[in-house]
């Protein structure tokens, strides 16, 4: 029997919580440099690490993004990649139960592979530390659920968006596009 529908969103986000309030993660300096362009664009002298120089660095630009646009509005860019950290973890947990449920039909076999993804310490610690892990695997998950719903076109643009978050998001693209090719494959021979 699958669980309710309420718990299976909840209970991963709850065991996320207790972790992410119980375990003393620190920012790794990656993220710092995200940090620093994010504040950099939010005050006005852009995509920069140092104002006066030109100098690409962000390795993440859809995460420096969000970050630059709630640094605007609370003018504390850790608190604002803790906030948005969370907020993209639990998205994505709650992606996974529902991925689970899109194949199988039962949220529980989602329930089970998000607590094993929120228990894995090598997760926790990369979420932890300020990346875009999360938003990351959140955007790559909900590709593969219109994916297997047969919604070609919103699985390529999140794919498409994915590439934002992390360049590597180039693989799933290129997979769902060869899936939506071979699934098209009579109709455009056509």
């Amino acid at each position: 029997q699958d669980i309710g529908i309420v718990a299976a969103y909840l209970i991963p986000c709850v065991v996320l919580l207790v972790y992410r309030f119980t375990i003393d993660a620190h920012i790794c300096d990656d993220a710092y440099i995200t940090f620093k362009v994010a504040l950099n664009a939010a005050i006005g002298y852009g995509f920069t690490f140092n104002a006066a120089e030109r100098v690409y660095v962000v390795t993440c630009p859809l995460w420096m993004m969000i970050l630059a646009f709630g640094t605007m509005i609370s003018h504390n860019t850790i608190e604002v990649a803790k906030f948005f950290g969370i907020m993209f973890e639990m998205l994505f947990l709650c992606s996974v139960v529902h991925l689970g449920y899109v194949i199988t039909n039962r949220r529980n076999i989602g329930v089970f592979f998000s607590i094993l993804i929120v228990t894995n310490p090598v997760y926790l610690l990369t979420s932890f530390s300020g990346m875009e892990l999360s938003l990351y695997l959140f955007l790559l998950t909900v590709s593969l659920i219109f994916l297997v719903r047969g919604d070609h076109m919103l699985s390529l643009i999140i794919a498409a968006v994915a590439i934002w978050a992390r360049f590597d998001g180039v693989l799933i693209y290129t997979i769902a596009s060869s899936f939506v090719l071979f699934r098209l494959r009579h109709e455009i021979r056509k």
